[in-house]
């Protein structure tokens, strides 16, 4: 009976199953795996050690070629009594295309929070349809993400892209807040920029395939051999992640080194206006030099008229201006119906953080700090107890060799500025601010956010934020500057980290390193703790990539061999090599769930601190909102 079944077994056995197991067969999967799958592999690595640069690729590749020509031997000349093992290239190529295939997934991870930045393009576009027969044009709104290559659209001042595009006819202001995080329109004409944006772009894509290839040749050689994948990919991995990240919670990072050098400021200059306020400043009073009285309780016709004259000669100046005060003042000429002033062609002149001059009906007249006008012939005679009215901020108007008056205005607080400035005194950071207002009125501000008196400087023009910026970095300081480009571009583009709020100017977007684009000053705290959050993360994985060539290494050369007899098949050396790359891919990965766990954990305030901010700035607010 077990006759009969070990016949009946023997002859279930088909014999096509003896194949599989067959010399010739190996050496065709073999050889199929190094032409197939491996090809592009194994060229690249040829390619790369006849130009003696040699990469991964090149390890991978003559591991392979080397395993398989030794099987060959051994398969076609059985004299030898070499042992054949095809399966090593096999698995070799296999276990660094499947590691290589879980990175890129990982990857694609990363960057999908980049996604979310297409939610910002506008819904409607405004699209051009030619008339054949009138040779005339329609304009028809459609949907943004049903045009095409070709399409000709109409841009309005004001209009977000919807695509991009090169402008062909016309001259325009556009918004280009969804990329450069400036609110402010920016104006274009055709071919204004059209190489430089395409030049850049090359520039982008070549310095990213550059270091995500070809950047590990850099490494030591006794690491850079041991084929250290997660040692190459756990600086690139991390940024991607944390510069994804900031791009989802609307930070714009210039580049993934702002990310380490955020991480090792010691110190935080602030600009005031635009900055630790909002920007958007009101006339709140009117002081004529002959009288002295406010225009807000004037009790005669002429004293009104003067300062209505007054107010309408200072608006026609700043007409030309796009500085907050200067908006301010023209938006009160225009609340009360006199702006109607026009200036003469060729006169304006304007100064960043002095003021500005123009010659309107035969005068000169001047708008700014009490430099600017005397340097253009004013007389200062103005009581000096005037000029510290309420603590507020306010500009000199001289007409010829006459001061005028004084225009006053106050800016609202950030509602979140004290918070952030008790937030980043509390991580020892050491907190400045930079105004270019009168004394008064800068600490003043100071003392709503709560940064003291002796670490506040007033009355500074742009080059000395500068010189300030740059005394602070030789006493060894790593410092960030944050502003809205409007008087401190050259104190953002000077410091470590510029850091430029989405409501400022072009200016400060083109030198920052960072743009908030939400224009909110707590993204500061989002971008510091990100930075930290990922320079952690940048820290573990370089120790997890050491670890693994200090004790890989020599295991794989056979240090264990006369121990216990342990040594690495180069299948096996494969597996752990891409186990290591996916170690790393997903502690960069983790960065996501630590970094939503901090915000959390920061934006926890006590309901306290909250209604005492809240108080102060409430009071400041009903200050400020008093219109002219």
């Amino acid at each position: 009976m077990e006759e009969r079944h070990r016949q009946l077994r023997e002859s279930a056995k088909a014999p096509w199953i003896h194949v599989f197991h067959s010399i010739g067969f190996h050496l065709s999967l073999s050889l199929f795996t190094l032409l197939g799958p491996g090809r592009q592999l194994i060229l690249d690595g040829l390619k790369s050690l006849l130009k003696t640069t040699p990469n991964m690729n090149t390890l991978v590749g003559l591991g392979a070629l080397s395993s398989f020509t030794v099987s060959s031997f051994a398969a076609l000349v059985p004299k030898l009594g070499w042992k054949a093992f095809f399966e090593e290239p096999i698995m070799l190529i296999a276990f660094v295309l499947l590691g290589r295939n879980l990175e890129q997934r990982a990857k694609i991870k990363a960057t999908s929070d980049m996604a979310g930045l297409l939610s910002l393009l506008p819904p409607k576009a405004r699209l051009l349809v030619n008339n054949e027969e009138t040779e005339a044009g329609s304009v028809v709104e459609v949907p943004s993400e049903s045009l095409s290559i070709g399409d000709q659209i109409i841009v309005l001042p004001g209009d977000r892209i919807p695509a991009d595009g090169v402008v062909r006819a016309g001259r325009s202001t556009v918004d280009e807040s969804s990329f450069t995080g400036e609110p402010l329109p920016v104006t274009k004409v055709p071919g204004v920029a059209g190489h430089f944006t395409y030049g850049v772009m090359a520039a982008s894509a070549a310095t990213f395939t550059f270091w995500s290839l070809y950047g590990a040749h850099i490494l030591p050689p006794a690491l850079y051999q041991g084929s250290s994948v997660s040692l190459a990919l756990q600086l690139a991995c991390s940024v991607l992640v944390g510069t994804s990240l900031g791009a989802k919670r609307g930070l714009l990072l210039r580049g993934g080194n702002i990310l380490e050098k955020f991480a090792m400021v010691n110190t935080v200059v602030f600009d005031k206006t635009g900055t630790l306020t909002v920007g958007r400043p009101v006339v709140t009073n009117i002081i004529t030099a002959p009288c002295m009285k406010s225009a807000i309780s004037s009790q005669t016709e002429e004293n009104a008229l003067s300062d209505m004259e007054l107010l309408r000669l200072a608006a026609a100046v700043e007409s030309n201006s796009i500085h907050p005060v200067g908006k301010a003042i023209v938006d009160a000429a225009v609340a009360v119906n006199c702006h109607n002033a026009k200036v003469i062609d060729g006169t304006f002149l304007e100064e960043p953080g002095s003021g500005a001059v123009a010659t309107i009906d035969n005068k000169k007249v001047s708008v700014g700090t009490l430099e600017w006008i005397t340097r253009h012939g004013v007389i200062d005679s103005l009581d000096q107890e005037v000029e510290k009215c309420n603590n507020q901020s306010f500009v000199y108007v001289g007409i010829d060799d006459t001061l005028a008056g004084l225009i006053y205005f106050q800016d609202e607080i950030r509602e979140d500025a004290r918070d952030v400035v008790d937030r980043l005194s509390k991580q020892n950071l050491d907190i400045y601010m930079l105004s270019g207002d009168k004394r008064n009125a800068a600490e003043h501000v100071a003392s709503l956010v709560g940064i003291p008196k002796d670490k506040v400087l007033s009355e500074v023009k742009p080059d000395e934020k500068k010189k300030f910026i740059n005394e602070l970095q030789k006493d060894k300081n790593i410092v960030a500057m944050v502003g809205d480009g409007i008087n401190d571009a050259a104190a953002l583009a000077s410091s470590h980290v510029g850091i430029a709020l989405g409501g400022g100017v072009g200016a400060a977007s083109e030198v920052s390193s960072i743009v908030l684009m939400r224009n909110q000053l707590s993204q500061v705290l989002d971008a510091l703790e990100l930075s930290r959050l990922t320079m952690n993360t940048v820290k573990q994985n370089l120790w997890w990539a050491f670890v693994y060539n200090i004790v890989g290494i020599p295991i794989a050369a056979g240090v264990l061999f006369p121990i216990n007899g342990t040594i690495l098949t180069p299948s096996i050396a494969g597996a752990l090599m891409g186990l290591s790359s996916i170690g790393v891919m997903t502690n960069s990965i983790l960065l996501r769930f630590k970094f939503s766990s901090k915000q959390k954990q920061i934006y926890s305030t006590s309901p306290n601190t909250k209604i005492h901010v809240d108080a102060d700035l409430a009071q400041q607010n009903r200050k400020t909102s008093r219109p002219y």
